[in-house]
């Protein structure tokens, strides 16, 4: 009777250390990066006025860092824009060198994908020659023709024929976009969080006790904070499950030899 009990404990702390490191190999979470700025620029053409559609063509001068959530302007200079009516220009805002797909999963549409990068772009004014232009439409936050940027168009006769602005404008002075990104973060990560094993341990023969040791660890930019339960720390290294498999199998295996010593 004694040899059953110690052979039951000994049984009892085999699955303990297993169970520990099946759930030790299977901890943590997979961060996701952001990065600490985009660059968004002014697009466009209005007859003499030719800022350009692609990454190339972002310049001091008709682009800003984009760094943090909050309100932005781009101003050019697009006296050499002159009258242009319906289909003779086109003008948007769009990032530069940010794939918003990789936030993302294959087949998601763009709302799915902004909704997953926790981005958010509107266009607040358009001025041109110093005149407010817009016309009440609301912004139009959608994938950039490149398949990998954002843009926010102004007006695009020539995409997918949605203007925030009238058809007939007059390019004698500057045009001023004053646009508001919100929702992302910037240089930050996902959060993370993770879990440690319930922990069983034998206290002595027929006698189990079981506590369970539960710690969160939270990472983001402000710093990274964990909260401990009084038995043991989240979060076990791979290198720890390998010990505890180890020790299980050793163990069960000792629990083998002696039973088979006994039963000789």
């Amino acid at each position: 009777m004694k040899m059953n009990k110690v052979l039951a404990a000994m049984a009892a702390s085999v699955v303990a250390a297993s169970a520990f490191a099946a759930t030790a190999l299977s901890a943590g979470a997979a961060a996701e990066t952001y990065p600490e700025s985009f660059t968004v620029m002014l697009a466009g053409q209005a007859g003499g006025l030719n800022l350009g559609w692609d990454d190339a063509s972002a310049k001091d001068s008709n682009s800003v860092k984009v760094d943090k959530n909050g309100t932005y302007t781009i101003k050019v200079d697009a006296s050499e824009g002159g009258d242009q009516g319906e289909s003779t220009w086109a003008m948007a805002i769009r990032s530069v060198g940010f794939n918003i797909f990789d936030y993302g999963e294959e087949g998601q549409d763009f709302a799915a994908i902004a909704s997953a990068a926790g981005l958010d772009v509107k266009i607040d004014s358009v001025k041109i020659g110093g005149e407010e232009k817009l016309n009440g439409t609301p912004s139009q936050f959608i994938a950039n023709d490149d398949g990998n940027n954002f843009r926010v168009n102004i007006y695009n006769k020539w995409g997918n024929d949605y203007a925030i602005v009238d058809a007939a404008q007059s390019f004698t002075g500057d045009v001023e976009v004053t646009f508001t990104v919100s929702g992302f973060k910037f240089g930050d990560q996902t959060a993370e969080t993770t879990t440690a094993a319930a922990e069983t341990t034998t206290a002595a023969a027929g006698e189990t006790t079981t506590t369970t040791a539960a710690a969160t660890t939270t990472t983001g930019k402000a710093g990274t904070t964990t909260t401990k339960a009084k038995t043991g720390e989240a979060g076990a290294k791979a290198g720890d499950a390998g010990v505890a498999v180890a020790v299980a199998a050793l163990g069960l295996a000792a629990a083998t030899a002696f039973a088979v010593r006994k039963k000789d």
